[in-house]
C-alpha cells in the first residue's frame, strides 16, 4: 500500500491513516481521490471502527 502513496498525492488525492494522521504500518489506510472527502470518510469511520476492532 505505502507505494501507491506517492501516485494517490501525485493524481491530487490524498492517503491517511483512518484518525487522519500520515499513514503508517497500522494497517489502515484511507485512500481518496479528493481530499475533501477526507473528513467525511473519517467521521462515517469513526462511527463504524468499534465494530470492527471487535470482528474476529
Amino acid at each position: 500500500m505505502m507505494a501507491l502513496i506517492p501516485v494517490i498525492r501525485g493524481a491530487g488525492g490524498s492517503a491517511t491513516n483512518w484518525e487522519g494522521d500520515a499513514p503508517g504500518d497500522c494497517g489502515r489506510l484511507l485512500a481518496v481521490g479528493d481530499p475533501a472527502l477526507v473528513p467525511v470518510v473519517l467521521d462515517i469511520l469513526k462511527d463504524t471502527k468499534p465494530k470492527l476492532d471487535r470482528a474476529p
